[in-house]
């Protein structure tokens, strides 16, 4: 499954993506120390059951979404910056 970035204001995450466009969204998010590879055949049983599956490497774990002093970073970061203006809806 190929990996594709979203990216958010400043911020590149990496993720895996399959499904169609159209399809009722499902983000599936890792805990630690583990990364989205953990959920591919989540990923592809959701795509195949009609769903948009997204499973995006959080904060620190994706290289384009670190900070630049981990030692200075909050412990505990929203996945999705609120920030973002995606539109996105998770229902």
């Amino acid at each position: 499954m190929p990996r594709s970035t979203i990216k958010v204001g400043s911020l590149s995450f990496d993720a895996l993506v399959d499904g169609p466009p159209d399809g009722d969204l499902v983000i599936l998010l890792h805990g630690f120390p583990e990364s989205s590879l953990q959920w591919t055949a989540h990923v592809t049983a959701l795509a195949e059951a009609g769903y948009r599956a997204v499973a995006v490497d959080q904060r620190g774990y994706s290289p384009g979404a670190r900070p630049p002093t981990p030692a200075r970073s909050p412990s505990c970061w929203c996945p999705i910056p609120r920030e973002n203006g995606s539109g996105v809806k998770v229902k």
